[in-house]
C-alpha cells in the first residue's frame, strides 16, 4: 500500500484500487475508489491515447491484469488544467490524469448537466409546443439548437415557414442529422417518402389510405427504427387528416404507476412486429440497458403486430391482452392526445423512439412528405453543437 497528499486532495493505493479523498473539482463522492486496471487502461499519454481522434492506441490485453501503482502524487497543473494525478505503474509505464477529467468521467454521483425530458399531456404541449422557423434552423446555430432542445425536451418540434416541396424534408433531415434509407420510398428513390391516398400503394400500408390511422411508432419491425420522423402535408385533405401525437414516455410512466404488473409484462415480454418481409421481436416498452429503470424506446403499432407471437405462449395471452388494453386505453386517453391540422408550410418533426403518432380519417386528396433520420446521427450533431444530451 502507499499514500500521498497535496493540498485538499490525498491519494492512496493498494493491489487493486487507487483511492482519492478530498475536494476534486466538485467531486460529489469522497473517497473515490478507482480500479488500477481501469486507470492504467485509460492512460491519457500520447502513446496510449489519441487526443485528436479520442481513441485508445494500445491493446488492453497487453496490460498486466495485476498492474498497480508504484507511486502516485498530486501535482499542480496549468491554470486551464488544474491539479494532475501522476502515477508510476508497476509495468514502468507513467500516466497523468487531470483531476478535472477524473471528476467528469469517474464520479457516478456527479450531477449531469443535460436536458431532461418533460412528460407532457395535451394541455402541457398546447402551452409549450416547441416551434422554430425553417430559415432559422437551416442557417443559424441558435435555430438549430432550439430545434434540438425541443426534440430532447418534448420529443416534438414544429418547423414553420417551410417550402411546400419535398426538398424541405430533405434539407431539414440533412441539417439536423442525415437521411435514412427506407423501404417506403416509392415515388422518389431513396431520399424521402410520399404518403398519399392516390399513389396506388394502399396494398402496401394502411397509411396510404384515407382511413383512420391509430397512434403508433414507425418501423417497429426493424432492428433500428427511424430516430426522428419529419412529416409535411404538402397537399391537405378536403376534410379531416389531423395529425395526432401522444407522449410515449408519459404513457409508459402512467402505466407503471397505475398498473405495474402490466408495465412489467410490456417491458419484458418480446412482441413480434411484421411488415411484409421485415420482422423484429422486442418488448413494446424497451428499457435502457445501462439503466433498467429508464424507458429507452417504444415499439408499438397495432396494424403491424404479427399474428405469430413465438415468445408469448398461448396460456399467457390473457395477461398480455390485459396489459395491452391498459396501454392502449392510457395512450388514447383524450387528455394525453394532442392533435393539429398541419398547414402545408409546417413540418412536424418528432422522436419516433418516444412519441406515438397517427392521424384522423379524411376525405379528398392528401399528400404527406417526409424523411427518417437515424438517431445516432441527430444525437451526434446535437452534441457537436454543444447541446447537453
Amino acid at each position: 500500500m502507499g499514500s500521498a497528499a497535496a493540498g485538499a486532495v490525498s491519494v492512496s493505493w493498494c493491489a487493486r484500487f487507487l483511492t482519492l479523498r478530498g475536494g476534486i473539482f466538485g467531486l460529489e463522492r469522497s473517497p473515490l475508489r478507482i480500479s488500477n486496471l481501469f486507470l492504467r487502461d485509460n492512460c491519457l499519454g500520447e502513446e496510449s491515447f489519441s487526443h485528436r481522434t479520442k481513441q485508445r492506441l494500445h491493446a488492453t490485453q497487453s496490460i498486466d491484469p495485476h498492474v498497480r501503482p508504484e507511486s502516485a502524487e498530486i501535482v499542480p497543473g496549468e491554470d486551464a488544467v488544474g491539479p494532475v494525478l501522476h502515477v508510476r505503474w508497476s509495468d514502468r509505464h507513467r500516466s497523468q490524469y487531470p483531476l478535472q477529467w477524473i471528476a467528469e468521467n469517474l464520479d457516478d454521483q456527479r450531477p449531469r448537466q443535460v436536458l431532461q425530458p418533460v412528460l407532457w399531456d395535451r394541455e402541457t404541449i398546447q402551452r409549450a409546443l416547441p416551434t422554430v422557423q425553417f430559415q432559422d434552423v437551416m442557417h443559424t446555430d441558435q435555430g438549430l439548437g432550439d430545434f434540438y432542445s425541443g426534440i430532447i425536451t418534448y420529443g416534438l418540434c414544429m418547423v414553420r415557414g417551410c417550402p411546400v416541396h419535398f426538398t424541405a424534408s430533405e434539407s431539414i433531415a440533412e441539417r439536423v442529422g442525415s437521411i435514412m434509407s427506407n423501404r417506403e420510398y416509392f415515388d422518389s428513390g431513396s431520399r424521402h417518402y410520399v404518403i398519399s391516398n392516390v399513389n396506388n400503394h394502399d396494398d402496401f400500408d394502411i397509411a396510404y389510405t384515407d382511413k383512420y390511422l391509430p397512434l403508433h411508432t414507425d418501423n417497429p419491425d426493424l432492428d433500428q427504427p427511424g430516430g426522428l420522423v419529419t412529416v409535411q402535408p404538402v397537399v391537405q385533405a378536403e376534410q379531416g387528416g389531423r395529425s395526432t401525437f401522444a407522449d410515449g414516455l408519459r404513457v409508459a410512466q402512467t402505466l407503471r404507476d397505475r398498473h405495474p404488473d402490466h408495465f412489467k409484462i410490456l417491458s419484458t415480454w418480446p412482441v413480434n412486429h411484421v411488415h411484409h418481409q421485415y420482422h423484429h421481436i422486442a418488448p413494446i416498452i424497451e428499457m435502457d440497458p445501462a439503466d433498467r429503470d429508464r424507458v429507452y424506446r417504444l415499439r408499438f403499432a397495432e396494424p403491424n403486430r404479427a399474428q405469430w407471437q413465438p415468445a408469448i405462449p398461448q396460456h399467457h395471452m390473457p395477461q398480455f391482452y390485459a396489459a395491452l388494453a391498459s396501454f392502449t386505453s392510457t395512450m388514447n386517453d383524450p387528455d394525453n392526445v394532442y392533435s393539429q391540422l398541419l398547414p402545408p408550410d409546417t413540418m412536424a418533426v418528432f422522436d419516433n423512439w418516444r412519441l406515438l403518432h397517427g392521424r384522423t380519417a379524411f376525405t379528398g386528396v392528401r399528400k404527406l412528405v417526409g424523411c427518417y433520420i437515424p438517431r445516432d446521427d441527430w444525437v451526434a450533431k446535437a452534441r457537436a453543437l454543444g447541446v447537453a444530451i
